[in-house]
């Protein structure tokens, strides 16, 4: 879906300022939805949220404070269609929490309470695929109830995803003209629930660029009340400062059971250039509460 094709469809409904607003200031991104199955009916490799991870033998299953992680999502990176040369093109992502559900990602003590683990190649036979060597594995039994999630097969489309501001400045527009007709694009543009890989965050750019400076101070120990020298500062925020972006965002979402107590949304942020690099261990999660 092109920037073309929202601009000239806002420019069609007299919405011309939102237009121009959405042709410059929209990233691409995938977003999915999700549908409950029987993960007897999936296949072992594709993309899903909860139900039981498809691993390598090799990969063990990620634990903080000696108890095992919640399992989240996965997702193939063959499978996806994002129009964006920052992601592997084949291989897998997995996403696994505290499955206590204690941690926002706002403490630097809470680091290890999430893990992003990418798999792209196996220690097997390098004459099969590494599909053919994953292993549907079983929920660690320390893991209770509540955060054992819904098997849910994603049915993705790659859309843009323009800065969150534009949704109220698009209601104002259609105020000022006494427009209705972009509803049906503000559903298109902004969808709840709303699951997405890459693009703006789905907040306010005020609030995200202080979750990106959270992000840079939090992993690197310091916690967000912690006054800081100019020696300090300088080193965060000097020429070593990295550029954070949103990796994958998750909604509340009642489908797989993810009804969190104190949280609506989970942001996993990754430096820029560990995304290009593909490296994921620096992931950093940020829990949105109540």
């Amino acid at each position: 879906m092109s920037r073309g094709y929202h601009y000239e469809l806002l420019r069609k409904w007299g919405l011309p300022k939102s237009a121009d607003a959405v042709r410059l200031n929209s990233e691409a991104c995938l977003s999915f939805i999700t549908f409950p199955r029987d993960e007897t009916e999936l296949s072992l490799g594709n993309s899903k949220l909860g139900g039981h991870p498809d691993l390598l033998p090799e990969i063990e299953w990620p634990v903080w404070n000696g108890k095992p992680l919640a399992f989240l999502a996965q997702l193939c990176m063959d499978e996806l269609r994002v129009r964006d040369d920052l992601l592997p093109i084949e291989g897998w992502l997995y996403f696994f929490d505290d499955p206590n559900q204690h941690t926002n990602g706002l403490d630097p003590r809470d680091k290890g309470s999430w893990r992003v683990i990418f798999s792209g190649r196996s220690q097997n036979p390098p004459w099969k695929s590494p599909r053919e060597h994953l292993v549907r594995r079983e929920i660690p039994p320390d893991v209770p109830e509540f955060s054992r999630y819904i098997a849910c097969e994603l049915h993705q489309f790659p859309r843009l995803s323009p800065e969150w501001l534009w949704a109220q400045r698009i209601r104002e527009e259609m105020e000022e003209t006494q427009n209705t007709a972009g509803e049906e694009i503000l559903r298109e543009l902004f969808p709840v629930p709303r699951h997405q890989i890459l693009g703006h965050p789905m907040m306010e750019p005020g609030a995200a660029n202080e979750v990106r400076r959270s992000c840079e101070l939090l992993s690197r120990g310091y916690a967000l009340s912690q006054p800081l020298d100019k020696e300090m500062y300088e080193s965060i925020w000097g020429k070593e400062a990295r550029v954070w972006r949103p990796l994958l965002q998750l909604d509340a979402d009642a489908r797989p059971g993810m009804v969190w107590r104190d949280r609506t949304r989970l942001s996993f942020w990754i430096p820029e250039d560990d995304l290009v690099l593909g490296n994921f261990d620096n992931v950093w999660m940020i829990a949105d509460q109540r």
